[in-house]
């Protein structure tokens, strides 16, 4: 019982901080500035408007790797394409409803985030990750009109609750 409350409070927290980062102008305005930069790029992350908006915010959505000990943080656009990734792996520029990734853990918890206010995919191989098993939480991104215009994701690394399940105090 211990273990599971330790589970549901870890899952409780990173789902309030993805309903934060997800409501945050910041995170507003980067989803629409890197989507827009990704297709002035040709659909592509690269490309100095790209760049330009990585550098400004790129470090915003890095540094949530460090305190919150995520192992990914992904901006994706409306139509599915993962336009921003702070570890900058092979799913950075796929889209999650046409491409190769579209039947991976990312890919549901992007589809269910236009069903649910918060989406979990449960933890599988991954293959961008090298195929380590990841879940991930994604929280629909809306404009100040309410719009849906992509989503904020973060990518769960095992260890944590690994952590957890292998405590034998």
């Amino acid at each position: 019982q211990n273990k599971r409350n330790q589970i549901d409070q870890y899952f409780k927290r990173v789902a309030i901080n993805l309903s934060l980062l997800a409501k945050n102008p910041t995170t507003v305005r980067a989803v629409s500035e890197f989507e827009t930069a990704f297709e002035a790029g040709g659909d592509q992350a690269s490309g100095p408007q790209w760049s330009a908006v990585e550098s400004q915010y790129g470090p915003v959505f890095t540094n949530l790797l460090k305190e919150d000990g995520y192992y990914d943080v992904f901006l994706i656009a409306a139509d599915g394409d993962v336009v921003f990734s702070a570890t900058k792996e092979s799913d950075l520029g796929e889209n999650l409803v046409s491409g190769a990734l579209k039947n991976s853990g990312l890919a549901h918890a992007f589809v269910g985030t236009r069903e649910k206010e918060i989406s979990f995919a449960d933890f599988s191989p991954y293959a961008p990750s090298g195929n380590k098993p990841a879940g991930f939480l994604a929280k629909p991104v809306l404009d100040a009109d309410g719009r849906f215009i992509g989503a904020v994701a973060v990518q769960l690394p095992i260890n944590q609750i690994n952590e957890v399940m292998q405590e034998r105090t």
